[in-house]
């Protein structure tokens, strides 16, 4: 094995057998950065390192994603995930990727991102900020930075597994 071969052998090693390490990685990375160790991965393992990424992170990783490695990770995730991730897209790219879902998936995320007015559901912010329980306070300020026009009235703090703590 020449030497590129056993360091991207151990790298994605890494991310199959330490997602949660991985996904700590990888959130302190740009996202184009990060997008490119995800991309060459198999669809569960880079759907993994995905669930356990900060959703922000994960939301614009797979904004970046090819339409085809796009609906493969989306095959993996959960369908509240997908609805949770995908919700943060802007409206013609949300449209977009709906459309190259599986129809019955595809419908699955628009019920769970579009409640009706009178439900107290149509209230709720898909779009909430989350850090992780390891983030410093340099990284949260990054991400609080590059969030630009966006008013924010609650952050929540969440471990490896998405969970509040």
């Amino acid at each position: 094995m020449s030497h590129s071969e056993v360091k991207q052998y151990l790298i994605d090693q890494y991310l199959i057998s330490y997602p949660g390490d991985a996904a700590r990685v990888l959130s302190t990375f740009e996202v184009e950065k990060a997008l490119e160790y995800l991309k060459n991965q198999p669809a569960d393992v880079a759907s993994e390192i995905l669930y356990r990424m900060d959703p922000e992170d994960a939301s614009e990783i797979l904004e970046l994603l090819d339409a085809t490695k796009f609906k493969e990770l989306l095959d993996h995730l959960n369908v509240f995930l997908a609805a949770r991730l995908i919700s943060r897209f802007p409206g013609d790219m949300l449209q977009t990727r709906l459309e190259n879902l599986p129809a019955g998936k595809a419908r699955q995320i628009r019920e769970l991102i579009t409640y009706p007015a009178e439900c107290a559901a149509f209230m709720m912010d898909t779009k909430v900020t989350t850090f992780q329980h390891h983030a410093t306070v340099k990284d949260a300020l990054k991400k609080l930075r590059s969030l630009k026009d966006r008013k924010l009235y609650q952050v929540f703090l969440i471990d490896g597994e998405g969970h509040l703590t």
